[in-house]
């Protein structure tokens, strides 16, 4: 959650400011007031210093790390992905070398060349 303030008064000269909290989920930035309390939320993909959610306002005070944040989150998503997918490469080499396994039971390398060996010359 990013510190911002905001105002409903957006078409008068004179705007009165509220702080508040603003934060992004995925493509969702949600407005809070100061008890963290949900005002309004809206779908948006980009994230500028402005915003305008609902009927209200929104100066975000350090877009930066609020985008960086995103980013390290977007990363994580990422890289747990990956490591899901190598885990399931490793757990289908495992099921691969027990199906041998069961095929050529407990035997040496030496062990099974000979058998294929054998099988070969009996043809």
């Amino acid at each position: 959650m990013q510190n911002c303030i905001y105002t409903k008064d957006i078409i008068k000269k004179s705007k009165t400011w509220l702080e508040g909290f603003i934060e992004k989920k995925e493509n969702k930035v949600i407005l809070y007031d100061e008890e963290k309390k949900i005002i309004s939320s809206k779908l948006l993909k980009e994230i500028s210093q402005e915003l305008r959610i609902g009927i209200y306002l929104v100066y975000v005070d350090n877009i930066e790390t609020m985008c960086n944040d995103e980013s390290i989150k977007d990363q994580s998503i990422k890289r747990t992905k990956i490591e899901r997918n190598e885990v399931q490469k490793v757990e289908n080499n495992i099921n691969k070398m027990n199906q041998n396994d069961l095929i050529f039971g407990n035997r040496t390398e030496e062990e099974i060349l000979k058998i294929i060996d054998d099988l070969t010359e009996n043809k």
